[in-house]
């Protein structure tokens, strides 16, 4: 998400006004501020050193009246100035008030020059107006005011001087040239405040990004390290159940009808760990692309394992615009934390059209949580119960899955009173009526292409077990000369050895059967091998994959 930082950099060109929207414009001034005020009492001691200077020069050439005025005016109105913003420099703290003091001194200290020139020239004695220039020196590159407070006090100065001359009679040349070299040094004074202030404005927001993204980094890595803690736990521990567990099968056979059920729970905790941690290292990177489509909510339901504690409440005319796959998965996390970490007696997943929207909540009467679990509870690591398994990524992959497809996730939620997560979907006319059960197994003349034995041997006998049919060639370059007419789909490992990959294979025979389905799954860590699938309308599943995950995608297809 962009920061507001990022998007004014994005915006730089039409910040010629010099003003950031306004809780950006008091950080700014109050940046400003923080880097000027140094130089505003180094600058303060600067000008009370340069008044007793030149009080000392009005006291060797100046006698009487013009003594007296220029003296007092130096002594008793400009040291004061200085020194009230030297004192508001330590003491003030609003910016807006800090900058109208500064400004107004600013403003007063010019007057007084101005006013001692013009008494010198009427008494008689020339001081050049030169020292003008040293105060628009000093009011537009020193002093670090806003370009408007500067170019208002500086001007205002000027116009009083050449006023000033004219009504004290002073030769119409003279006032022309005054004029003129005047107007000129604000020209260049304006233009070179504005160029400074743009720079000062350009730094503070690469300062605010850079500063936000070294944030951004220390809380990732103070996540990551809360999750490696979490994760050598979690994961450890149903790799060595299973560990334990074979080695007991290894020694009492007998026990397998006893002992598998433990394997088979042991194995869904590590599979289910594995896949949300890869689940959101492709959401970290990128990776995850959601394919809209019209998608029947029931038939979607049908997934959700039916228990004495969860229920569904959805109507078969029910459709949504969506990713089937994602928001299955949504689904299958919310009822998956809500069965887990909520110790519910009742979980609802209920979907009800709202006008032109369809509303899918998932509701539980357990335990519930407290505001501040809330507001934390969908940041990756972060469990709602620490003492429960599981690496906190449960609903961290809800959240951003949700934002993938701009699907609105609301939770309510308080103590003791269970927790209601809220899915809003854009709703679509009904379609054919398909009922919510799943359809009868059909059978499949399945190629299977995979290179590593063992794994060759299990998805095959996983698949004859489902009733389909199964091809699995031991030379993979004899398939050139294969005949696969008969083939119904092709299931396939990325990597298959010898340079060749499984997208390489499925595209060889497309170009005898264009229409072929293929699936491909792997462990690569290629970022765009997903989105290469996608060109080729092949599907894609990460390693490892689950034997449901397998078996709803034949259905499909």
């Amino acid at each position: 998400m962009s920061s507001p930082y990022q998007h004014a950099l994005q915006q730089q060109k039409n910040f010629w006004q010099l003003q950031f929207p306004p809780e950006l414009e008091q950080e700014f001034m109050q940046y400003r501020l923080d880097y000027y005020i140094p130089r505003i009492r180094i600058l303060a001691y600067t000008a009370v050193a340069m008044i007793l200077m030149y009080s000392y020069m009005d006291y060797v050439q100046f006698t009487g009246d013009v003594l007296m005025h220029t003296i007092s005016i130096r002594l008793f109105i400009d040291v004061p100035i200085i020194l009230i913003v030297l004192v508001a420099s330590y003491k003030v703290k609003d910016t807006r008030l800090f900058y109208r003091l500064f400004s107004l001194a600013y403003f007063i200290n010019g007057l007084s020059i101005l006013f001692i020139l013009l008494i010198s020239h009427m008494n008689g004695i020339y001081l050049p107006y030169e020292g003008l220039f040293l105060l628009l020196m000093f009011g537009y590159f020193l002093l670090g005011l806003p370009v408007l407070h500067s170019t208002i006090s500086s001007i205002g100065v000027s116009a009083g001087y050449v006023a000033g001359e004219y009504i004290i009679g002073t030769d119409s040349q003279e006032i022309f040239y005054a004029f003129f070299f005047l107007a000129s040094a604000n020209i260049v004074g304006i233009v070179g405040a504005y160029l400074l202030e743009r720079l000062s404005r350009s730094n503070f927001l690469f300062l605010g990004q850079a500063r936000l993204g070294h944030e951004e980094a220390l809380t990732d890595v103070n996540n990551r390290s809360r999750f490696i803690a979490a994760a050598s736990h979690d994961l450890r521990q149903p790799i060595h159940a299973i560990g334990l567990m074979i080695d007991r099968l290894r020694h009492h056979p007998d026990e397998v009808e006893k002992t598998t059920p433990r394997l088979h729970q042991a194995h869904e905790q590590l599979n289910e760990l594995l896949t949300s941690l890869l689940d959101i290292s492709r959401l970290d990177f990128g990776l995850v692309a959601p394919n809209l489509s019209d998608v029947q909510l029931s038939r979607l339901m049908a997934m959700v394992p039916s228990t004495p504690v969860i229920h569904t409440d959805v109507e078969d005319n029910l459709w949504v615009r969506s990713d089937s796959a994602l928001l299955s998965r949504v689904l299958g996390n919310l009822v998956t934390n809500a069965l887990r970490h909520s110790q519910a007696t009742r979980i609802d997943v209920t979907a009800k059209r709202r006008n032109e929207v369809i509303e899918i909540k998932v509701k539980d009467n357990g335990v519930g949580m407290d505001d501040k679990t809330r507001r934390t509870i969908f940041s990756p690591y972060e469990r709602g119960n620490h003492d429960q398994q599981g690496l906190g990524l449960g609903l961290a992959i809800v959240k951003e899955l949700c934002s993938l497809m701009d699907i609105p996730l609301e939770l309510e939620c308080a103590p003791n009173k269970g927790c209601e997560f809220t899915l809003t979907l854009p709703a679509v006319a009904a379609k054919r009526r398909i009922q919510s059960k799943p359809l009868p197994d059909k059978t499949l003349q399945i190629l299977l292409l995979e290179d590593d034995y063992q794994q060759r041997l299990y998805v095959e006998a996983l698949l004859k077990d489902w009733g389909h049919s199964v091809v699995t060639p031991t030379d993979l370059y004899a398939l050139g000369e294969a005949d696969t007419s008969n083939i119904d789909l092709v299931l396939a490992d990325y990597e298959l050895g010898k340079n060749m990959t499984g997208l390489q294979w499925i595209e060889a025979l497309r170009n005898k059967r264009p229409e072929l389905p293929a699936l491909l799954v792997s462990a690569s860590g290629d970022r765009d091998l997903p989105e290469r699938c996608k060109q080729m309308q092949v599907s894609f599943l990460p390693k490892p994959v689950t034997p449901v995950s397998l078996r709803i995608w034949l259905e499909r297809h």
